[in-house]
């Protein structure tokens, strides 16, 4: 009813009554000027009480009358959408291997934990294949940040996202993670959950069937979530780290001061965005000034800041996660020590502190520069 512009409906009742602007306006008192300004569109939310005059001055039915308000009501604000995917890096670089993998698990009614230490770029790989399958989820891609969040907290967001009424959702947790499981049966859809502690956290939030890919990424791979596929992110290779400072800092020649930064920065993307990040807000500086400051280890995390960027922070967040005896046996490890703890050795595999080539630099300096 109120598709009808409120000045066309106006003019059409008040040409109906067969009044003149001035009549109306006598009528009403609303100014002349107010009527035509609302007439030629110029007015478009007049106030409540002058639309009321106006109608009590026409003498409308009920039906106009409804129709007038209507049409002078201000549309309603769109609810913002709910778990939107985060924009994709323009400078994302490298990872060719890891993308085709994950385009091959990302099928149907699959999920797949794309697992790896703190830093190592898995919410930006994840983010850029959503970004670039998008064409393969008609329903929409949905995106949860985990961190601290209780699964019954995130099946009524994503419910929300989903289109299901506040009304809707049930208060228990169980009965809100069914009502998830067959609202994402429903439609072709990617789920992403970032940054997953555990598969207490995630189990609540997979469907059990259906269409929805889900996407997960946790430093450990969550063996506990059976039937998911794996696919773990590890430091960039050479080529690939100087390529993605190059891209940050904008720079065309292929300087050996980037490869050298890129090799103190562990080919970790966290660590090379920060640097790259430095190295751009710091215009004296060449990535010769920037290799040589990072070259000292004992000050070379604390030098990798830029912002709420640390990459002390990032390695804090995963050892503080470590049993202690976990912590004692990475320690060890960090001083070139030979321990016997397989239990311990397993945790910290998992958790992505350590390698088989033994434990990463930057872990290292995390461990002997840290109370």
């Amino acid at each position: 009813m109120s598709a009808v512009p409120l000045g066309r409906r106006l003019r059409g009742l008040r040409q109906a009554a067969g009044l003149t602007l001035e009549a109306l306006a006598a009528r009403s008192g609303v100014s002349v000027r107010a009527i035509s300004d609302i007439e030629r569109g110029r007015s478009l939310e007049p106030q409540a009480r002058t639309v009321r005059a106006l109608a009590d001055a026409l003498e409308v039915g009920d039906a106009d009358r409804t129709a007038l308000y209507e049409a002078a009501r201000p549309p309603a604000a769109e609810a913002p959408p709910l778990c939107l995917l985060p924009a994709d890096l323009p400078d994302f670089t490298g990872r060719a291997a890891e993308l085709a993998r994950l385009g091959e698990l990302m099928r149907p009614g699959g999920s797949v934990v794309l697992c790896g230490p703190p830093g190592i770029g898995k919410t930006a790989l994840a983010v850029h294949a959503a970004h670039a399958s998008c064409d393969r989820f008609p329903g929409g891609r949905l995106f949860v940040d985990l961190r601290g969040l209780e699964p019954a907290l995130v099946a009524y967001r994503l419910l929300r996202a989903c289109g299901v009424e506040e009304t809707a959702i049930p208060a228990a947790a169980e009965d809100r993670a069914d009502l998830l499981r067959r609202t994402l049966a429903e439609r072709t859809r990617l789920l992403m959950l970032d940054n997953a502690a555990d598969e207490p956290q995630v189990r609540p939030l997979l469907p059990h069937d259906g269409v929805t890919t889900v996407v997960i990424t946790a430093r450990s791979p969550l063996t506990g979530l059976i039937g998911a596929e794996r696919l773990r992110a590890g430091p960039l290779g050479d080529d690939d780290a100087a390529a993605m400072l190059r891209a940050v800092v904008h720079a065309d020649g292929d300087d050996p001061a980037l490869h050298e930064i890129a090799r103190l920065c562990g080919n970790y993307p966290l660590a090379l965005r920060i640097a790259g990040s430095r190295l751009l807000s710091r215009p004296g500086w060449t990535a010769a000034t920037l290799a040589d400051r990072l070259a000292d280890p004992a000050r070379r995390l604390d030098r990798l800041v830029a912002g709420d960027l640390r990459m002390r922070d990032a390695l804090a967040s995963a050892c503080e996660r470590l049993s202690p005896r976990s912590r004692s046996v990475l320690r060890a490890l960090a001083r070139g020590e030979t321990v016997d703890a397989d239990d311990q050795v397993d945790e910290l595999a998992e958790a992505g502190l350590i390698t088989r080539a033994g434990v990463p630099e930057l872990v290292r300096l995390f461990v002997l520069t840290t109370p």
